[in-house]
């Protein structure tokens, strides 16, 4: 496995915005040096990460989850975005200004070869170039064959080559994934199938959830809220009369229920009786001394002389419970309710990897990676900044 790591923010365009500089470590203590502007891992079916596509300056690679560069994708490309479909096609965006919508290529992740997106399905007034080569990249992907395409305000389709299949009478319309795509005319939403066949049932609204790779839509109807997935539109849980409902990262917490939702899993996860969730991945139970972790679905007691911080002066990164001692000083618990050492942290960053969440942490002249039972399982003992 590849971990991320994170160097010290630089100024990028002239507009003043912050770019991240990034390395990586791996599982056998391989130290990729901070130098990455932008990187994305490429994912199997089951949603396994497989290798990592990462670009510098002028140039993007793919590297194995060991570090080991396996090809170079792009030459010359300062490349600030970057896509993988699947486990097969990349997509590099540049963008050469913050205010710039960007372009974008497309390359074949085990040939290193660019993809040509046909003149027709190129950018236009209406499409910009990164949506048109990412839907015609979901169409190679998921082998349906046509991409949703605009003209004026009405979105109909469009084959590989670029002739309509579909002349635009959609007010708006999605990619097409297990051969259905979501539509919508007239402010009524509904299911089509690759006849643009509509299912009987029609919604009165849909919201869109982003997580990784996938979008759910919630479509509502007659006081029921469906969830569909883009990447297989299956129906795979209704609510109730739900009203109000908030996303906190892979997270769905909805109003009134006594479970949330996961959207990586899809699955419902219940809460003890009686905790309330808080933003994040912890539940607090009513005297505030008990926390349930979303990620390990066990509760674990706050610690003798801790007080949880309020949420309005929290920096409410979901993998840590911030605290404080008996002193006021800050304390940082992991997802296990361990603490995590130093208190004069100049960062922290909790990720998801194949092996639990890590937190990549800054203390004093140390850096590297620590587990969530607080134990570092990578550390340098001097560092250099980018300002150095």
């Amino acid at each position: 496995m590849l971990w991320p790591t994170e160097a010290i923010a630089e100024y990028g365009f002239e507009e003043g915005v912050y770019r991240v500089r990034s390395g990586f470590v791996s599982s056998a203590g391989k130290r990729l040096p901070d130098q990455y502007l932008s990187y994305a891992f490429c994912r199997d079916s089951a949603g396994n990460p497989t290798r990592v596509a990462a670009a510098v300056e002028g140039r993007v690679y793919v590297l194995s989850l060991a570090g080991d560069v396996l090809l170079e994708v792009a030459s010359g490309s300062v490349a600030t975005e970057l896509y993988c479909f699947a486990d097969r096609i990349l997509q590099v965006v540049e963008q050469k200004d913050a205010s710039a919508s960007g372009t974008a290529r497309l390359y074949d992740l085990d040939q290193g070869k660019q993809i040509t997106v046909p003149k027709t399905l190129q950018g236009s007034a209406d499409v910009s170039s990164v949506d048109a080569a990412r839907y015609f990249a979901q169409a190679l992907v998921s082998g349906s064959g046509v991409v949703p395409a605009q003209q004026g305000k009405l979105y109909g389709y469009r084959d590989l080559s670029g002739s309509w299949v579909k002349k635009p009478s959609y007010d708006s319309a999605t990619e097409f994934a297990a051969g259905k795509a979501l539509v919508s005319a007239d402010g009524v939403w509904s299911v089509v199938d690759a006849q643009f066949k509509p299912e009987p049932q029609t919604y009165a609204s849909a919201e869109p959830l982003l997580w990784n790779d996938v979008t759910v839509w919630l479509l509502s109807s007659n006081g029921l809220l469906k969830a569909f997935f883009s990447d297989t539109f299956e129906q795979l849980t209704v609510w109730e009369e739900m009203t109000e409902f908030e996303q906190w990262g892979e997270w769905v917490f909805v109003s009134g229920q006594s479970s949330i939702f996961n959207i990586a899993t899809r699955r419902w996860l219940d809460l003890p009786s009686g905790f309330q969730s808080r933003p994040g991945e912890f539940a607090i139970s009513p005297d505030g001394r008990q926390v349930f972790s979303y990620l390990t679905a066990e509760i674990f007691d706050l610690p003798a002389g801790l007080t949880l911080l309020p949420v309005e002066q929290s920096l409410l990164n979901r993998h840590l419970l911030e605290c404080v001692d008996r002193q006021g000083y800050p304390v940082l618990l992991s997802v296990k309710g361990k603490p995590l050492p130093g208190t004069a942290v100049i960062s922290w960053e909790g990720q998801q990897a194949a092996g639990g969440i890590y937190y990549w942490a800054r203390v004093g002249t140390h850096r590297g990676l620590l587990n969530a039972d607080g134990q570092w399982i990578y550390q340098e003992s001097r560092f250099t900044t980018l300002e150095d």
